[in-house]
Formats: C-alpha cells, sequence, structure tokens
C-alpha cells in the first residue's frame, strides 16, 4: 500500500501483520522471531511516512533490539538486518529532534555497515554509501554542518563507484545536505569543504535547499 501512495492505509495494515507475528512468536519465539522484527522494523518506516515520527521511535528502537537478538543467535546471517535497523532508529530520533541520541547510533551504523563491507565490498558497498548519508544528514538535523561535510564528500566520491540506478539518488541527497549544510554556518562548511577537498565550494552549492534531504529510509 506504501509503495503506491497509499501510506495512511498502510500503517494499520503493518500494525496487524506485527500484532500476527507476536502471536506467532509466542508459539515458537525461534522460527518467527525474523519476521517479526522486519514486522517492527516496516511499521516504524510506516508510521514516520505519515507524520507520527513521535510514534514511530520506540518501535524503531524495538526493532533493533530484535535484530540484536538475532544477531546474538546468528551474526554472519542478521548482522546486515541490525545495521539496517540501527541507521532508520538514528533516522527516526534526529527527526524528534533528539540528535544527542541520533548522533552516537548514526555511527553505529555507519560501523557496521564498514565492518560488512570489509567481508564484501560489493554486497555491502550501496548499503554502506547510504549510512554515511544518513549519518550525515543527522548530524545536519543537529546543526553539526562542519562535520558533516566529511561524510558526504566520501559518500560522492564512493557512489561514484556505484552503478548509476544506485548512485544517482545518493548524489542527489548529498548535493540536498550540502546545501543544507552551507546554509546553515557557510563560513564553517566552506572552510571544511575546502579543507577536504582542496577547492572552493562550487556555486550550485550555495542555492537554497528546496527541502531535506538524505532520510533513507
Amino acid at each position: 500500500l506504501a509503495e503506491v501512495g497509499r501510506r495512511n492505509d498502510a500503517v494499520p495494515v503493518s500494525e496487524e501483520a506485527v500484532g500476527l507475528y507476536r502471536e506467532l512468536v509466542e508459539l515458537n519465539r525461534d522460527a518467527h522471531l525474523p519476521n517479526l522484527a522486519m514486522a517492527v522494523n516496516n511499521h516504524a518506516i510506516r508510521l514516520a511516512e505519515v507524520g507520527r515520527r513521535n510514534d514511530a521511535v520506540p518501535v524503531s528502537e524495538e526493532a533493533v533490539r530484535l535484530y540484536r537478538e538475532l544477531v546474538e543467535l546468528n551474526r554472519d546471517a542478521y548482522l546486515p538486518d541490525l545495521a539496517m535497523a540501527v541507521s532508520n532508529h538514528a533516522n527516526r530520533l534526529a527527526e524528534v529532534g533528539r540528535g544527542d541520541e541520533a548522533v552516537p547510533v548514526s555511527e553505529e551504523a555507519v560501523g557496521l555497515y564498514r565492518g560488512l563491507v570489509e567481508r564484501n565490498r560489493d554486497a555491502h558497498l550501496p548499503d554502506y554509501v547510504q549510512s554515511v548519508v544518513a549519518r550525515a544528514y543527522v548530524l545536519v538535523e543537529d546543526s553539526r554542518f562542519r562535520a558533516a561535510v566529511p561524510l558526504l564528500i566520501e559518500a560522492s566520491t564512493a557512489a561514484k563507484g556505484l552503478p548509476e540506478y544506485l548512485a544517482q539518488p545518493i548524489i542527489g541527497a548529498v548535493a540536498g545536505l550540502l546545501r543544507r549544510a552551507y546554509a546553515g554556518d557557510a563560513t564553517a562548511v566552506a572552510d571544511e569543504f575546502r579543507r577536504v577537498t582542496g577547492q572552493d565550494v562550487s556555486d550550485w552549492l550555495k542555492d537554497l535547499p528546496s527541502a531535506p534531504a538524505g532520510e533513507g529510509e
């Protein structure tokens, strides 16, 4: 439903799915816990999509807890899912102004994805780059504009090695976040951009941002 624009209709459906999987977990926790974790994670996203961001935070937090439990049982199988859930939870925290909490959570997500890339670069590089953008988004939301710049440059550089269909959304998100950062603190961002790249900021960076970018899921 959410994929065809019926986001408000999707919320009670995702909530029902969570309820059903909770019943199944009561019957057989080992068999159904992965499905419950996935359903809880999806429900948090659905809530955020319809503006129920405060409601989404404890749900995304539960998803992280469930995936941590699964990682304890089978690290190789569920570590990618945990990384995804942690990154999503950081976004949910940032969306409700809990930046001090979101920043370390987003850092954990990047660290998890970095570890996955070291094991299988081709499989996990796109998710790693997206997690870097998500961390930069959290920093921008928390008005840490200078700190976001190196991450955004890293993501932009890494995206050039991805297939175009993956790279273009990332590059677009990077551009939007750089504009937001520059609008927030032009001097600091220009200085950091120059320090990292050895170049002055481009004129396009000075354009006012039209909308927030980089949230990810």
